[in-house]
């Protein structure tokens, strides 16, 4: 087998494993919020955790041989906006924890979130990692 032939297939398997890394990333990050069991929670974390950093070393690898390039740098006052938005939502949603665990809020009092009003009976089931892997993470 010729270099060029190599290098050709050493590039599409690192792409195949970088695609797959993201994926994972992303089924683990469902599984970490979807979990209600703190050992479980953990292990998910920890699967996370080791995958971003597979996905981080297969693409400094890529990115070394000039097969991965990466976007144009973001202005760092993009950056800023973004933050300080997360940070209002972020806020926002501990307020409503707050709101929601209060223990003078009665069972059926609505909450406006940034993303709609929801019944504080809301008990709504684990419809993404459900979907996603036919599971759900409730318990052990």
């Amino acid at each position: 087998m010729n270099t060029e032939s190599q290098l050709m297939q050493d590039k599409d398997l690192l792409n195949s494993i970088l695609t797959l890394e993201k994926h994972m990333a992303d089924e683990y990050a469902i599984a970490v919020t979807e979990s209600n069991c703190q050992t479980v929670r953990q292990m998910f974390t920890s699967l996370l955790d080791d995958t971003l950093q597979t996905q981080n070393d297969v693409f400094h690898a890529m990115s070394q041989q000039g097969w991965y390039q990466s976007p144009a740098k973001a202005l760092k006052q993009e950056v800023d906006k973004h933050i300080q938005t997360y940070r209002q939502t972020q806020q926002q949603l501990a307020q409503l924890v707050q709101q929601y665990r209060s223990a003078a809020m009665p069972q059926n009092t609505p909450m406006t979130t940034p993303y709609g009003t929801a019944s504080a009976q809301s008990n709504l089931p684990n419809r993404h990692f459900q979907h996603s892997t036919g599971m759900h993470m409730n318990g052990h």
